[in-house]
């Protein structure tokens, strides 16, 4: 502990004054033997701490609020400023390989050599593509599975043109290039996809101290116009006799068209949820957070594969991560291959079964219910009801959709 002399006690050792800078390393300084690093402790009071070392100045143990403990060397740069770089954590050095590697640090130090500033030379070098297995391996706990495949797709591929440029030759014009070239080829929609992907991607990097800025910020967004697509009865008989050979997603499209759900929402089904005709999606898996019930009627059922006690309905079950349903994209573009509908998408059947419900005459809080809105009459007076209160309409404006579909399907050649 501390003395009103500013003297620090060890056990079994003799009185050292604490060291606040190398100036006074010769005179006042520890013995950083292997023994005493273990012994030194944060003195009551203090976050942070420098004990140097009495046989190499500059060389020091650097002990922090919480427990943290390395080994530091501190010296002056060519411009007179005191710069002080790591050498290692006291987990994995002992003083001893410590103060070997701060001598030869130091010692480059006096022919000229600036450690801090080739530190940050060789952060600064690395390149795109060598840092993204570290994001995806972190945007895995933080996004769900069909999230996590689209940013993968977008810097993996649409960004493969940086993979070997240094992060700190990357700016804003390079990112707005990119984002223009994707405009052109690829549609607006998935520019500003990709521009979102690298947002976070850069972000990250910010936060690890391998750049300094995000040149993505102050890149322009396309405007992107709301979609009002309401699929004709001739679609939609398409893309049900067009979804007719039992795989995963020829299933999955199936239920999305008689729920009105999220393809994330079907994606991620799992056997625990499903209880009879009832399915109970829990909250953390639903866009505004609280659980949701869906009634599935004979048709849904019928879409469903073979049960099991549990695990994804559809999918793989992968242990240790969540999973699911992955590889949207290409078989959405298989199926259109096969459709031949032009610029639809999965989300069109939400925006289908509320117009026809609607013109049906389903009361729009029961529709905006079984969509999973929080706005409108939901987030007004009908927000306050129990959504048990609206179960059974629910169920009754679901049988009420799936007889539709039927009559449509009936309906055509």
């Amino acid at each position: 502990m501390l003395t009103r002399n500013n003297v620090v006690h060890l056990p079994g050792t003799a009185n050292t004054r604490v060291v606040s800078s190398p100036k006074s390393a010769s005179k006042n300084a520890i013995s950083l033997t292997k023994t005493i690093v273990k012994k030194l402790e944060l003195p009551p009071g203090k976050d942070d701490i420098v004990f140097w070392d009495n046989s190499l100045a500059g060389f020091g143990l650097r002990i922090r609020k919480g427990g943290k403990r390395v080994f530091v060397a501190q010296f002056r740069d060519e411009a007179g400023a005191t710069r002080r770089v790591t050498i290692g954590s006291t987990d994995v050095l002992e003083a001893d390989e410590a103060r070997a590697q701060a001598k030869k640090l130091l010692g480059g130090v006096a022919i000229g050599n600036d450690p801090a500033k080739a530190k940050k030379e060789a952060r600064l070098a690395v390149k795109f593509g060598e840092m993204l297995d570290k994001y995806l391996a972190h945007a895995k706990d933080k996004q769900e599975a069909s999230t996590l495949e689209a940013t993968t797709r977008n810097l993996r591929t649409h960004s493969k043109g940086f993979h070997t440029t240094a992060l700190r030759e990357i700016g804003r014009i390079d990112i707005a290039e990119l984002h223009g070239k994707i405009t052109k080829k690829n549609g607006p929609v998935q520019a500003n996809r990709v521009l979102a992907s690298l947002s976070g991607y850069f972000a990250f990097l910010v936060a690890r101290g391998q750049v300094e800025t995000n040149p993505v910020n102050g890149v322009p967004k396309n405007v992107e116009k709301g979609r009002e697509r309401v699929l004709t009865d001739d679609e939609l008989r398409a893309i049900w006799k067009g979804t007719e050979s039992g795989s995963d997603y020829d299933r999955i499209i199936r239920v999305l068209l008689l729920t009105g759900l999220r393809r994330s929402e079907v994606g991620s089904m799992r056997w625990e949820e499903v209880a009879g005709d009832l399915w109970t999606i829990p909250g953390e898996r639903m866009k505004n957070g609280l659980a949701h019930e869906v009634a599935l009627t004979e048709s849904a059922l019928a879409a469903l594969p073979e049960a099991q006690d549990k695990g994804f309905v559809f999918g793989k079950e992968m242990i240790g991560e969540r999973r699911g349903y992955s590889g949207w994209s290409r078989s959405k573009g298989r199926l259109d291959g096969r459709l031949k509908i032009a610029d639809w998408g999965l989300h069109d059947f939400r925006r289908t079964m509320s117009t026809k419900l609607h013109d049906a005459g389903v009361e729009p809080h029961i529709v905006e219910a079984l969509l999973a809105h929080i706005s409108g009459h939901k987030g007004g007076v009908a927000g306050t009801y129990n959504k048990a209160a609206y179960r059974t309409q629910k169920r009754a404006a679901l049988t009420l959709w799936a007889g539709m579909i039927d009559a449509i399907i009936k309906a055509g050649p």
